[in-house]
This record gives C-alpha cells, sequence and structure tokens, in this order.
C-alpha cells in the first residue's frame, strides 16, 4: 500500500493530500481541520470533508502539510 499511495499522490499532483500513509484526501474538498480525541481519548487532529460525515484522522507526520494548507485556505 506505501507505493500503491505513494504513485497516487504523484499522479494526481496538487490535487490530493495525504493525511495518513494509507489515505489520500481530495484538496478541495476539505472542510475544516480540527483537534479531536480518539476513541482512546487520547488527542488527535482530523480532516472533515465537505458533504461527507466522516471525520478522517491525521497522522502526526502528516500534520504539518495539513495544518500548511488549512493556513493558505483561511488567507
Amino acid at each position: 500500500f506505501p507505493y500503491t499511495t505513494l504513485f497516487r499522490s504523484e499522479e494526481f499532483g496538487g490535487r490530493f493530500l495525504r493525511i495518513h500513509r494509507n489515505c489520500l484526501a481530495r484538496t478541495d474538498l476539505i472542510e475544516s481541520f480540527e483537534r479531536d480525541a480518539d476513541a482512546d481519548g487520547e488527542a488527535q487532529w482530523v480532516v472533515t470533508l465537505r458533504g461527507r460525515p466522516d471525520r478522517l484522522p491525521v497522522s502526526r507526520r502528516q500534520h504539518a502539510e495539513v495544518r500548511a494548507l488549512a493556513k493558505r485556505v483561511r488567507e
């Protein structure tokens, strides 16, 4: 899977953002980036997508990149 998601993120360029090692999100559908608690009560960052109820976890490794995108969108 890591090779496949790496290939896909390069193939689609800036239209997708890796938010976790096994998850890409379309940048134009990202609605929010917020802090939440996981099932164990641990703090984590999540992304919500426009028109979807899912809250997708953001890995610590990808946090800075997702946060930078959120900042650019707000400006």
